[in-house]
C-alpha cells in the first residue's frame, strides 16, 4: 500500500484516481475533505506487479506521479 500527504487550503472534494500502463483506471475514490493535512492510502491488492500512474484532484488543483507495485 502507498500513503499520499496533503494539505487541504479549505474544506474541498477530493479525487483520487489509479490508471495502469495502458490509461485504464485501475482505482478512484473521489470524497469530501475538511480543511488541513490529508493522508489517503491506496492498497494495490489483486493488481500485477508494474507501473501505475495517480491524479489528485483538489479545487482547481492537480498533483500526479507515479507508483510502482512490487511483487
Amino acid at each position: 500500500s502507498t500513503t499520499l500527504s496533503f494539505k487541504l487550503y479549505k474544506p474541498e472534494n477530493v479525487q483520487f484516481t489509479v490508471y495502469n500502463v495502458q490509461s485504464q483506471i485501475v482505482y478512484t475514490i473521489e470524497e469530501w475533505r475538511e480543511r488541513g493535512e490529508q493522508q489517503l492510502q491506496w492498497n494495490a491488492d489483486g493488481l500485477p506487479a508494474g507501473m501505475y500512474f495517480y491524479r489528485l484532484m483538489a479545487g482547481d488543483r492537480i498533483a500526479s506521479g507515479k507508483i510502482v507495485v512490487r511483487d
